[in-house]
C-alpha cells in the first residue's frame, strides 16, 4: 500500500551550486510537463487531456472521483524529460537535483526568480489531487498523472509550438508511446550528454544516480 509523502515548503535560499533557472528552463519544464502530461481521469481513455490544455481551455477542477488512482512514477516522469531534451543544448537542460525538487515543490525562491510567470508542479498538479506517495514502501510517485506521448497543439499559440520545438531540437512533439518507460540500462551515451557530459561517479552517470535516488528513497 503506498504511503502519502508530505512535501516540505519551498525554502527560501539557494542551496550552494544552484543557480537561478534561466527563462528557457523554466519555460521547457512547464511546457513539457504541463503538455506531455495530465490528470488520469476515468473516462477520457482515448483522448487525455494535459495540464496545460485544461489550463487553457478553463476546464472546471476535476474532483478525487474522476481520478483512476493510478501512479506514475517519479522516475518515469524524469525519464521522459531527458528524453524530449537529448538533442537539446545543455544550456537549457534542468540538473537532476533540481528536477527532483520542482517535482516535490521544494524549489528556493532565489532559483525560480521572483518575476518568473511560469507554473509549478504544484500549480499543474495540486497536491491534494497529485499526493507524492511510496509504492511498496521504495519507490516515489505521483498520484494520477497519464503520460501523454502524441499531445495535442490546437490550443498552443504557434510561437510556442516553435520556441519549444527550438529548443529542444524535436522536429514534432509526438513521441513513442513507450516513452516513459525506463530502460533496463540507463548508462546510454545520449543520457551522458544530455544530463552530465563527462561526470562519472561510480563508473556511473548522474542520471542513472537520480533514478536509485527515486526509486530506492526510503525516508523523508
Amino acid at each position: 500500500m503506498a504511503q502519502p509523502v508530505n512535501p516540505a515548503a519551498p525554502t527560501t535560499t539557494a542551496p550552494a551550486g544552484e543557480g537561478m533557472m534561466t527563462d528557457d528552463q523554466r519555460f521547457l519544464l512547464s511546457d513539457i510537463f504541463g503538455a506531455y502530461f495530465g490528470p488520469h481521469l476515468k473516462g477520457e481513455w482515448l483522448a487525455h487531456k494535459s495540464a496545460m490544455r485544461r489550463a487553457v481551455e478553463r476546464l472546471p477542477q476535476y474532483t478525487h472521483d474522476q481520478l483512476t488512482r493510478s501512479k506514475m512514477m517519479m522516475a518515469e516522469m524524469t525519464h521522459v524529460y531527458y528524453y524530449i531534451l537529448r538533442k537539446a543544448s545543455q544550456c537549457v537542460v534542468v540538473a537532476p537535483s533540481l528536477l527532483l525538487k520542482f517535482f516535490r515543490n521544494t524549489l528556493p525562491a532565489k532559483v525560480l526568480s521572483a518575476g518568473s510567470h511560469y507554473p509549478r508542479f504544484v500549480n499543474l498538479y495540486p497536491t491534494h489531487l497529485h499526493p507524492c506517495s511510496f509504492v511498496k514502501d521504495r519507490f516515489l510517485a505521483i498520484d494520477n498523472i497519464v503520460f501523454i506521448d502524441n499531445p495535442s497543439t490546437s490550443y498552443i499559440r504557434e510561437e510556442v509550438v516553435e520556441r519549444i520545438k527550438s529548443l529542444t531540437g524535436l522536429p514534432e512533439l509526438v513521441l513513442e508511446k513507450d516513452a516513459a518507460k525506463l530502460p533496463i540500462y540507463v548508462t546510454d551515451e545520449a543520457f551522458y550528454e544530455v544530463v552530465a557530459p563527462g561526470v562519472r561517479s561510480g563508473g556511473h552517470s548522474r542520471f542513472f544516480i537520480l533514478l536509485v535516488v527515486l526509486m530506492e528513497k526510503t525516508q523523508e
